[in-house]
């Protein structure tokens, strides 16, 4: 769990309900997603969730990145993830908002 230097955008994502906060931060070269970190504040699934995001999503284009989906970081973190998928949803809408936010600056 890190802030990045100079990151190209970041995304914040919200659960109102279990009242977790995600921050993801981007670097995006010819593309493709250099480098991805985090600043997760929550449970230890929401950790765990952008943890493994961060795996799953460094080195791919930003068309990738934005087809994975929540149950691809379930999936990669095993069934106990499946029962808390607010936590998977967390990961990927702070990824998405922080790809927007790319696409938004290169307009």
């Amino acid at each position: 769990m890190r802030e990045m230097e100079d990151p190209d955008a970041i995304g914040e994502a919200h659960d109102p309900i279990l009242n977790d906060l995600i921050y993801v931060y981007v670097k995006i070269k010819n593309n493709k997603i250099l480098d991805i970190s985090f600043q997760t504040y929550g449970c230890a699934l929401a950790l765990a969730s952008s943890s493994m995001l961060t795996e799953l999503i460094k080195g791919t284009t930003i068309q990738k990145a934005m087809k994975t989906a929540p149950e691809d970081i379930a999936d990669a973190l095993g069934d106990f993830a499946k029962q808390n998928m607010h936590s998977c949803n967390l990961a990927i809408n702070g990824l998405r908002a922080a790809l927007k936010n790319y696409m938004e600056k290169k307009e």
